[in-house]
């Protein structure tokens, strides 16, 4: 468990801002990410530019279960130069407090993503996945979402996404490019449901 000391500053920030959805670049020694993050999902979305590597990591509130793949671990430990040694492991929390440094600085630059930003930055973050992309909500009147479904709501949209969707007994149909609603949904997804709730 990782906590993010500079997160309600951050958010702060976006707000003063009148933004719900921003985009900004992080320098982690040798290597550039590009990041998007939205208030509503309160997910941080992670590119590594000039590859085709990223990851997504999901907040609950100001915390998260850092749950890196053995290859991002490895890239990231390349960023600082380091060589694997199984007595002197690199920490993949070393790359957290730097970002957690970043978003609370005043030296953080962050803008409004495009449609053409978040499909690029989600598709390196989700390699594995064909349909990442929000499409539509599926409320059930008979049945239930499924655990699948859920697992799949929590890994692509977040943990707020998740639990309104458990609560509410709604599923999420994906596709695999996205659309302006995809966006628009992830910056205020109860408004979202409320206006296509029987589509």
């Amino acid at each position: 468990m990782f906590s993010f000391n500079n997160w309600k500053n951050f958010r702060d920030k976006i707000k003063l801002s009148n933004a719900k959805m921003v985009k900004f670049d992080l320098q982690y020694h040798q290597c550039n990410f590009r990041i998007m993050y939205s208030l509503a999902q309160n997910v941080f979305i992670i590119a590594l530019q000039g590859t085709q590597k990223g990851f997504i990591l999901n907040l609950e509130y100001y915390q998260t279960h850092h749950n890196i793949k053995n290859e991002l671990y490895k890239t990231l430990a390349n960023c600082k130069n380091i060589v694997f040694d199984p007595n002197k492991k690199y920490n993949p929390f070393d790359f957290l407090i730097e970002l957690d440094k970043y978003i609370g600085s005043n030296e953080i630059n962050f803008s409004k993503p495009t449609k053409s930003d978040y499909q690029s930055i989600n598709k390196y973050a989700i390699p594995d996945e064909e349909k990442i992309f929000f499409q539509r909500w599926i409320p059930h009147n008979a049945g239930h979402v499924t655990n699948k479904n859920l697992s799949k709501i929590e890994n692509l949209l977040g943990y707020n996404i998740k639990e309104f969707c458990k609560d509410n007994n709604i599923s999420v149909g994906f596709r695999s490019t996205p659309t302006e609603r995809s966006l628009e949904m992830i910056q205020d997804f109860k408004s979202d449901y409320k206006k296509f709730n029987n589509t």
